[in-house]
């Protein structure tokens, strides 16, 4: 078996897996109801667990996808560095160039040292607090500046994502960051 390098997208991919034909007991097969699947297909071995408690793939249910910080920190970090640049352009204010390109670039920085961590199969508790202390940041500061103006945009779109985007950060500090899945041999 050849290992691939990781990639961000292969990370970040919430769908099934592109081999998931490989097996007739892959993990994929089990997540689909065996009415969903075609004539050519093998469905999932039927086991029977009296007594048991029911697991979500008995019960053909995917299990939750994998979130990592860095797969919406890097989007996050580009569309603040991109709102900062845009203000600048359009208004000529420097202070979105400076604001929204300091906190995009360290957005940007975070999820690229959690990137380079997680492909090391650890995690990055400094990058993790450092995207949560920037949106935390940009959650104040662009909140007060809608409650002063009343602005949808760009205060109040800021402030939203960035709320939404601190209470990821504090979930995944909660949860104990990124889930490392177990190596395989």
């Amino acid at each position: 078996m050849t290992k691939l390098p990781l990639r961000l997208s292969a990370t970040c991919s919430f769908a099934a897996p592109a081999d998931h034909h490989a097996h007739p007991d892959h993990e994929f097969l089990h997540s689909v109801p065996p009415s969903h699947l075609g004539p050519g297909e093998n469905k999932p071995k039927e086991e029977s667990n009296e007594g048991e408690e029911a697991s979500p793939r008995d019960l053909g249910e995917r299990p939750p996808p994998k979130m990592h910080d860095f797969c919406f920190t890097i989007p996050y970090g580009f569309a603040v560095l991109a709102g900062g640049v845009l203000g600048y352009l359009r208004r000529g204010s420097t202070a979105s160039l400076a604001g929204g390109a300091g906190a995009g670039a360290l957005l940007l920085l975070a999820g690229f040292v959690s990137l380079k961590a997680f492909e090391k199969r650890r995690n990055s508790y400094l990058a993790l607090a450092l995207e949560t202390l920037c949106a935390l940041a940009l959650t104040y500061v662009m909140g007060q500046r809608y409650l002063e103006t009343s602005k949808i945009m760009p205060a109040g779109v800021v402030a939203g994502l960035s709320a939404v985007m601190s209470a990821f950060y504090l979930f995944k500090i909660a949860t104990g960051g990124n889930h490392i899945p177990p190596k395989k041999e």
